[in-house]
């Protein structure tokens, strides 16, 4: 009987590879199902009164001097809402005391998420307690039993060049590469974006914070969150992955240019076609909005015939390839859970190609972390 199964498929290999390829598929929808976040059928609070004294968490867990901005939803609300005032010369947002954030997503129950860059470098040393760790325990002490916590620091340049050994880990080393934009900082201080194959400087402008004032529609009480500016907050969405705007950022990328657009004298291009946007100014910009232009445009030109002038033909093939993969990951609910922040990227993909996350438990500092209401 083994003897026939073995001869037929060495005689039907197409009909063996399928239904390989078909097991592996059952086994990782499979594994989802498995692990998957728990749904939720309900809206929940408003994001804004769960997030109450969010900046006094940070200054208590890492001092005033913390160099920081909340980015992602949080932000981005703010700037969709059309009774947000913006006021250019003291670079603040003030949303409507009753602005409203839902806590778990409508689409798909998923939980809300508190996204934070932190300026400073994360070591991924297990034995080195970093701002960015104390910043990330601090806000999982405090959110994390009500949002997902999301915190990042700038990664040293050198590690980008360590060159993993393996196959796999060359391969999701790759796949890591491109799917989402990374901010880094060289041993000389000097900080740039990257994806793919492109890297551009960031200027000292790039990490001057805007504040966004939330005010307390109970009792009237404001407070100051440090974010990024409102240009440079849009353009986080247009250069984040490399095949273009993801699906779901859409939406904000367009509701907040309605709102800001005019104020800032900025016009969005959108091409339906690529998925892809730029930004054409009337008024000046700092330096580091310019910055964050010049990173879209040049990610979006991340296309085989842009990437073979400054890549053999071989390579532009592969990055273009890869590219497409991701486009066609990025529309599919099941293999969202392989990017950043999904759950089988954070606990699998992350660890096998050496981009391991450091769970909180094994960095955490003598220091007591004190609740904020």
């Amino acid at each position: 009987m083994i003897e026939a199964v073995r001869q037929f498929g060495q005689e039907h290999k197409g009909m063996r590879n399928a239904a390989i390829a078909a097991g592996v598929g059952v086994g990782l929808y499979a594994l989802y199902n498995a692990v998957k976040p728990e749904r939720h059928y309900d809206t929940g609070e408003n994001y804004f009164d769960i997030i109450r004294g969010f900046n006094q968490t940070v200054i208590d867990a890492v001092g005033e001097d913390v160099g920081y901005v909340m980015m992602g939803g949080g932000a981005s609300a703010a700037l969709m809402h059309p009774e947000t005032e913006i006021d250019i010369e003291n670079r603040r947002i003030k949303p409507p005391a009753n602005i409203h954030k839902d806590q778990f997503r409508e689409d798909n129950g998923s939980m809300a998420d508190i996204d934070v860059l932190v300026f400073a470098i994360d070591t991924k040393d297990e034995e080195d307690i970093t701002d960015v760790d104390r910043v990330r325990e601090a806000l999982e002490e405090n959110y994390g039993s009500q949002l997902k916590i999301g915190v990042t620091g700038l990664h040293a340049a050198e590690n980008q060049d360590i060159e993993p050994t393996t196959f796999s880990q060359k391969l999701l080393k790759n796949i890591k590469k491109d799917w989402v934009s990374d901010r880094i900082e060289n041993v000389n201080g000097e900080r740039f974006v990257t994806i793919a194959d492109i890297k551009v400087a960031l200027p000292e402008e790039y990490f001057e914070p805007w504040e966004m004032e939330l005010t307390n529609e109970a009792d009237g009480n404001t407070e100051a969150v440090p974010v990024f500016h409102p240009l440079i907050q849009i353009l986080c969405y247009l250069s984040r992955a490399c095949h273009g705007i993801r699906p779901r950022d859409i939406p904000k990328v367009i509701d907040g240019m309605d709102n800001i657009g005019s104020i800032f004298g900025a016009k969005l291009v959108f091409d339906e076609k690529q998925q892809t946007a730029s930004l054409e100014l009337a008024n000046p910009v700092d330096d580091g909005v310019h910055a964050a232009i010049d990173f879209a445009d040049q990610k979006n030109n991340l296309r085989r015939r842009e990437t073979k002038k400054r890549m053999s033909e071989s390579q532009a093939a592969l990055l273009a390839a890869r590219i497409a993969i991701h486009r066609q990951l990025d529309t599919r609910k099941f293999t969202i859970q392989f990017g950043q922040g999904g759950w089988i990227f954070d606990n699998i993909i992350s660890k096998i190609s050496g981009e391991k996350q450091q769970p909180i438990k094994s960095k955490r500092s003598s220091v007591p972390v004190e609740n904020v209401a």
